[in-house]
């Protein structure tokens, strides 16, 4: 589990909604950036 900060509480007030912005955050990630993340481990 991971702890937010309060800042962040205030706009993602549950489990649901963290995981919900997260997932479209990950959307917006192009496949080839993504891949080449995974690959090397990289989170640039």
């Amino acid at each position: 589990m991971a702890k937010t900060m309060p800042v962040v509480d205030e706009y993602f007030p549950n489990s649901e909604a963290v995981n919900r912005a997260l997932r479209t955050l990950i959307s917006l990630v192009p496949e080839k950036r993504l891949a080449t993340a995974t690959k090397t481990g990289s989170d640039e």
